[in-house]
């Protein structure tokens, strides 16, 4: 019938195409008839995905430290609006808030997409798809009142959900904290010493400050620091469990906290650190981080390596030093720390070499000259103390000892006047003279004027000279006598620059003789009498006088003699009265 209306429903299949068309123009042939409506096909090249970062912790945050990912998309359409594109990761399908396109930009060889990345409660890798969800201009020669239906273009590319790895940041540690909330301020411990890093003392003094990224938030009292219940925060150091101190930060991302040793660690050496992270102690979830630290001897010692901390008082040479478990840099030596004689600074101080254990220095000492400088038998012990700059505490300490000059103490004629005997303040190296040698010339200024010719300096001991006088001497008490500096008289150890010391010559002091007389009290009238007399004195003595203060006829026979005794025979016939006593000086 002409008005019977027939209804075909049938499924073509496209066949491949070399490439990619607008439209292509069919027809349908009913037993080889071709119809006179075409239809329209249009065929297109599948799109393509990338995504950079392709991996997120299960918060969403991806290694760019954002919630985003960037999609470049190929042979995709462009994009009118950003509702454009669907989103979905794996099951989940974007609603723009947990997830979805925050910016798009249209290229000529496709889109690139801003995505949010959502979170996630699992480790997993899902599939991020793009769909073209746009309005499309119907194909060439197509009707534009008609509704074409075309097959989805959908772009998917893997996208992986994972728990990353801990990674450490930093491991400092303090022997002294500032004061307040953190050990470490502005890079610095307390006396604006540097760090030690991935090490801790082993006496069990002094902070760890650790700092980790890529770990999970935990519950912290943020005025204490103190890790609040149901998380726990774990850190063991070998086989030694540290207390954590205070936590600093933990946002989810990284974690900042100190610690301590309570006691004694075991020996010096490098051991593997465990950090257990646990933000809820009802699951399993546990992030944990290994490192390396050092556990080092933090016994601090300061020896002198050679002179044995001993120089001259006039600027001695550079001596070398160590300072065990105290390492410094080349900045530390000339800001944080200094080193002091008593109270006088250092010359100089270079570093030569420092590592965990020893730090080696070359020390000039200062002159010590100053008015308080006390020395003693030619020498002064002072503390060699190394402080901290900023408030000068000591950090360790030795002993130093500055050796001056020898001094001529007394140059004094001898009370016989036979001899000058010059006596110093200290024990000399005798100006290297031996036994042999008594020269005055090669030790004194202008000895032979002075001293006459064939002048003796003969050495007593190592701080008493005695000076012979020789012919034609001139020296008179008020002649000073001065040290020839090439003679190169030292300290007895040689360590003091030479002397050069003066002195006036003195008098000697006037000693009187000490006489003793000896004799019997009373005699009888035929007893003889001898009287002797002894005298203590500096020079030998040329003649005796004696006489009778209460008789004259005995006072004449003793004027006549002239030795130390007076002799009377029995019967003492120069003492006429009996039952007298006789007045005898000598």
């Amino acid at each position: 019938r002409s008005d019977a209306l027939t209804v075909f429903e049938f499924t073509a299949t496209a066949p491949g195409f070399d490439k990619a068309s607008t439209s292509i123009e069919g027809y349908i042939l009913i037993r080889g008839v071709k119809l006179a409506f075409p239809y329209f096909f249009e065929c297109f090249t599948s799109p393509s995905a990338s995504v950079s970062p392709s991996q997120a912790a299960l918060d969403g945050t991806t290694a760019a430290g954002t919630r985003s990912t960037v999609v470049a998309l190929g042979n995709f359409p462009a994009l009118a609006t950003a509702q454009d594109a669907a989103v979905a990761f794996g099951e989940e399908i974007c609603d723009g808030q947990r997830c979805g396109v925050l910016s798009f930009q249209n290229l000529a060889s496709g889109v690139i997409l801003t995505v949010r990345v959502p979170s996630s409660d699992f480790q997993a890798s899902v599939g991020l798809s793009i769909t073209f969800r746009g309005k499309v201009a119907p194909p060439a020669g197509g009707d534009p009142k008609l509704v074409y239906v075309r097959s989805a273009r959908t772009a998917s590319v893997p996208f992986t959900f994972a728990i990353p790895a801990p990674v450490v940041v930093s491991v400092r540690f303090c022997k002294n904290c500032n004061a307040g909330s953190f050990c470490i301020v502005n890079a610095r411990c307390s006396r604006q010493q540097v760090p030690i890093s991935d090490s801790f003392a082993i006496s069990g003094a002094g902070v760890l400050t650790v700092v980790i990224d890529n770990t999970p938030q935990i519950a912290y009292n943020t005025t204490s620091g103190q890790v609040q219940s149901p998380a726990a925060v774990s850190l063991r150091l070998g086989k030694v469990f540290a207390s954590i101190r205070r936590i600093l930060i933990s946002d989810g991302s990284r974690l900042s906290f100190e610690a301590q040793i309570r006691g004694a660690a075991p020996a010096a050496g490098r051991v593997l650190a465990q950090l257990s992270v646990q933000p809820n102690t009802a699951s399993p979830l546990v992030t944990v981080a290994l490192f390396p630290i050092r556990l080092f001897n933090d016994n601090i010692e300061f020896l002198c390596i050679d002179a044995a901390c001993q120089g001259s008082s006039f600027g001695g040479r550079p001596f070398l030093t160590s300072i065990s478990n105290f390492p410094l840099t080349s900045r530390d030596v000339s800001e944080s720390v200094s080193f002091q004689f008593g109270s006088i600074q250092a010359a100089s101080v270079e570093l030569v070499n420092s590592t965990d254990d020893v730090t080696f220095l070359l020390i000039t000492p200062p002159s010590y000259n100053c008015i308080a400088c006390r020395f003693s038998s030619g020498s002064a012990m002072v503390s060699l103390r190394v402080l901290y700059s900023v408030d000068s505490s000591e950090i360790a300490a030795t002993t130093y000892t500055f050796w001056a000059p020898p001094s001529i103490r007394t140059v004094t004629f001898h009370p016989s006047g036979t001899r000058i005997v010059l006596a110093f303040d200290q024990a000399t190296d005798r100006a290297v003279m031996d036994v042999r040698d008594d020269s005055c010339e090669s030790l004194l200024q202008d000895a032979k004027l002075l001293l006459g010719e064939g002048a003796r300096c003969v050495w007593t001991d190592d701080d008493k000279l005695d000076i012979f006088t020789g012919r034609r001497a001139t020296v008179i008490p008020g002649t000073p006598l001065t040290i020839r500096h090439a003679a190169s008289l030292r300290s007895l150890n040689r360590l003091s620059m030479p002397s050069v010391s003066s002195q006036v010559v003195t008098a000697p002091a006037r000693v009187q003789p000490v006489a003793v007389v000896k004799c019997v009290d009373v005699i009888d009238a035929c007893s003889a009498l001898e009287i002797m007399a002894t005298v203590a004195s500096p020079r030998p003595l040329v003649s005796y006088s004696w006489n009778c203060l209460n008789d004259a006829e005995l006072d004449g026979y003793l004027s006549t003699v002239a030795g130390p005794t007076v002799s009377l025979s029995a019967g003492t016939p120069e003492m006429k009265t009996v039952d007298k006593s006789y007045v005898i000086a000598f």
